[in-house]
């Protein structure tokens, strides 16, 4: 089975990716640009998809319309069975969709036909629903409207985080697209029309959305959506200020004499109050910057004058040490890694220094840190990653009190090559 692949920029896209590539021959990897796009057919070497095409030595295309005339000519020559799409910033056209033998086939993380749309996961935490699912489909012409392959679906517990929900997600959803294709490829899998049903769309959020209403909903609503969206992505941030949710209590005796606390309405509709922090001290600052700006003098000797100064010191000091510490540019730096990943690898690319690293099992990096001790020209730099390293940041919540994913860098101060590298 030949398979064209369509995703973005994140790992939901590359997930899904690696688990076709498990089983079937991938021919083609296409990136859609993000909605809104500006730039041109550009794209960013530390592209997840262009990281495991260039690895993989598969064809790749950063695309801002993928149903173009240019992009249905690199789809035709690629003679693919199959296209699979996980994660899209734009509905195929019908120019596409009847390219491939098998059609197209989509991952969406929702049970279709509820919550077709672009962003199902605000939503159904929105709509406080205790169901999740993830769905593999036909494309169509429609919006997430194709007959059904394989459904699956998982329970939403009171206070799920964002980062439980799309565990979730992404440990379900790469599978059952593998088994879908699999079950295409035999002549076994079966389609299921979707239920004709008056339907809400799962759409993205604007800036402008303000989709909580404190007075009206309870404590339980605004915990369990705002705990399963991150704080919405962190957007709410900016109309509270800094926003953090401490846990949840019916009791709220302890907070009712504070300041720039949000109580939500409680479950019997007594207490409705709501502080709003951005107005506080509104007007005075307003008037403060206005009589700052306001004189030339205060303003140039205050902010312009220092910075100068800094600027020329900074530049001599700069000028003396790089001469002490300079590398020649010929050379070609020794470093040696441990579970490093595409993604980081793309970064040292890009600065020059990939040429020289060496992966090395964890065994072998007791030896590297005794390289990098002895000073011996050996070896410059040493980086030991977690073995999930990009799983682990993925599924990060930075709210959760967790410990952080750990990177070691081992180098020598007294090496003017490790300490530059470093």
């Amino acid at each position: 089975m030949k398979i064209t692949f369509i995703g973005m920029d994140a790992i939901y896209s590359l997930r899904h990716l690696e688990a076709l590539e498990e089983k079937f021959d991938v021919v083609c990897i296409i990136c859609a640009a993000p909605r809104d796009y500006q730039g041109n057919d550009d794209f960013s070497l530390k592209n997840m998809l262009y990281r495991n095409a260039r690895k993989r030595k598969i064809p790749f295309y950063f695309a801002k319309n993928i149903s173009s005339e240019k992009m249905e000519t690199v789809i035709r020559k690629t003679g693919c069975d199959l296209i699979c799409v996980a994660s899209c910033s734009q509905l195929l056209k019908k120019n596409i969709i009847d390219i491939p033998k098998f059609g197209v086939i989509n991952a969406h993380g929702a049970k279709l036909p509820y919550y077709k749309g672009p962003n199902p996961d605000y939503w159904i935490f929105y709509f406080q629903e205790d169901e999740g699912a993830v769905t593999i489909h036909f494309i169509d012409e429609g919006e997430d409207s194709g007959d059904i392959i394989h459904q699956e679906v998982f329970k939403i517990p009171f206070g799920m985080t964002r980062k439980e929900y799309r565990a979730q997600i992404l440990s379900r959803s790469p599978k059952l697209m593998q088994q879908s294709v699999l079950e295409l490829e035999s002549g076994i899998a079966r389609r299921r029309k979707q239920e004709e049903i008056k339907n809400f769309r799962a759409r993205n959020l604007r800036p402008e959305d303000k989709i909580i209403d404190f007075k009206e909903w309870d404590a339980r609503h605004v915990y369990h959506f705002l705990r399963g969206t991150d704080m919405l992505d962190k957007q709410y941030q900016q109309s509270v200020w800094k926003a953090f949710i401490v846990d949840y209590s019916e009791d709220i005796s302890d907070f009712l004499n504070k300041k720039n606390v949000i109580i939500c309405k409680s479950g019997g509709g007594t207490i409705q109050k709501s502080i709003q922090p951005q107005a506080i001290g509104k007007d005075y600052y307003t008037k403060e910057l206005k009589r700052f700006f306001g004189d030339k003098r205060m303003a140039f000797t205050t902010i312009l004058m220092p910075g100068i100064m800094i600027f020329v010191m900074y530049s001599f000091m700069g000028d003396a040490i790089s001469g002490m510490v300079s590398v020649d540019d010929e050379y070609v730096y020794k470093i040696e890694s441990t579970y490093m990943p595409e993604s980081v690898r793309a970064l040292m690319d890009s600065a020059g220094i990939a040429d020289g690293i060496k992966d090395v099992d964890a065994e072998a990096g007791e030896a590297a840190k005794e390289k990098i001790s002895r000073n011996e020209d050996e070896l410059d730099l040493y980086i030991v990653f977690p073995e999930n390293f990009e799983n682990d940041i993925a599924a990060y919540d930075s709210t959760s009190g967790n410990k952080a994913p750990e990177v070691q860098v081992y180098y020598n101060s007294a090496s003017t090559e490790s300490q530059k590298v470093y």
